[in-house]
């Protein structure tokens, strides 16, 4: 590794020109995330770390080749900003795909200590921050450049910013935003739906700060309305960051989820009373089936009548949530008799009032569009009088 970084100095130092030294500073930059991502798939994290350094070292060389270059020209041409600004993003692009790669392993843990998974999270960061950086000073001289041509030159906005728009799809550069924006948006979008998964069927009144992360995840999807907005418009970078805070406010509102569900489920251990779980599925046999609901809670209210009117509103479910939530279950037996029945159990304990609802029935289908509108029409067509008296 050592070796590595000494030959990259000395390549480096053989580049005549500062335009010459950025250009072969990038591909340095390029080889040392590839050898970082195969040193962190590997798990040699010290090795990584290096890599990781030389990728930083070439891209400081890229930063300072890209200032001489103005110093020394500085009348230096926009379009020369722009193509090395699309390598940029271009090499952006891949840093996020390495990050997808270690993804799945950093979700399961891969046998990874939380501190391995600690510092492989960071050396993702500091690939994206050094990349950031020189992106930061490209758009810094950009804009300087776009105020003198737009002074000397005496176009219109108009006029101008579709000039810009040209020497950005000759370098490509709207071609890597708009992919960029695109799986920035998915992302977001896989965040929010989980949030969504983790709040669904669960009393976020009951949860310690459970209005502040309701609110977190509205602002999410307010945010990832507007970067469709953005990107159907074509400001394919304005998507992307909207889609980026939209992420953001998604995965903050898990983790606080996940930490009022822990002090819940602390709190509902201590006093006796059951985790909040809701399950549907359905056990599909030659041509019939049988349907399964459970929901399980701790009621805000400690009354009977209170608890059943919260049941109530939890059964309130959409055909969307039901399909969402739908299990089908391939049963390789005989068809057997069917239960078909309705039970609520509602138990006080300290305080605390621990609910239990359960309901199956059979139908004289498999297809999953028919059980989901059974399922819908049964619990839509419950009452309290049903709930009561079971």
């Amino acid at each position: 590794m050592f070796f590595d970084r000494l030959f990259d100095r000395v390549g480096l130092a053989m580049a005549f020109g500062s335009e010459a030294k950025a250009d072969r500073a990038m591909m340095v930059a390029k080889e040392r995330l590839a050898e970082t991502e195969k040193m962190m798939a590997s798990n040699k994290l010290g090795a990584a770390g290096i890599a990781q350094a030389g990728h930083g070292d070439a891209l400081e060389v890229v930063r300072h080749s890209l200032r001489r270059m103005r110093s020394d020209n500085p009348d230096a041409s926009l379009e020369s900003q722009i193509e090395f600004e699309a390598e940029l993003e271009e090499h952006e692009i891949e840093i996020n795909h390495v990050r997808d790669g270690l993804k799945l392993r950093l979700e399961l843990k891969d046998g990874l200590s939380e501190s391995q998974l600690s510092v492989i999270d960071s050396l993702i960061s500091l690939l994206q921050n050094q990349t950031g950086k020189v992106k930061a000073d490209i758009e810094g001289e950009k804009d300087r450049l776009k105020l003198k041509i737009k002074s000397s030159e005496g176009k219109s906005e108009v006029e101008f910013e579709a000039e810009i728009r040209g020497l950005e799809e000759k370098a490509g550069l709207v071609g890597l935003r708009r992919e960029r924006a695109v799986e920035q948006i998915d992302e977001a979008l896989e965040e929010i739906a989980e949030a969504k998964d983790m709040m669904f069927g669960r009393n976020l009144s009951n949860l310690t700060g459970g209005a502040a992360i309701a609110e977190l995840v509205s602002q999410a999807e307010m945010k990832i309305a507007d970067a469709r907005a953005a990107f159907s418009d074509g400001r394919f970078g304005e998507a992307f960051g909207l889609a980026e805070s939209a992420e953001q406010l998604a995965k903050n509102a898990k983790r606080q989820l996940e930490r009022a569900i822990s002090v819940s489920e602390d709190s509902s251990g201590r006093n006796g009373v059951g985790d909040e779980r809701l399950e549907i599925k359905a056990e599909l046999f030659n041509s019939t089936s049988e349907v399964k609901v459970e929901l399980r809670f701790t009621a805000a209210s400690t009354d009977r009548v209170g608890a059943i009117s919260e049941l109530l509103s939890r059964l309130n479910l959409t055909k969307e949530d039901i399909n969402r939530l739908l299990d089908l279950e391939n049963e390789t037996e005989d068809e057997r008799d069917f239960n078909n029945r309705l039970k609520t159990e509602i138990k006080t304990k300290e305080g605390l009032a621990s609910v239990r609802f359960e309901l199956e029935f059979p139908l004289n289908t498999t297809s999953r569009a028919d059980i989901v509108d059974s399922i819908f029409s049964r619990l839509s067509s419950l009452t309290k009088d049903d709930l009561e008296r079971r």
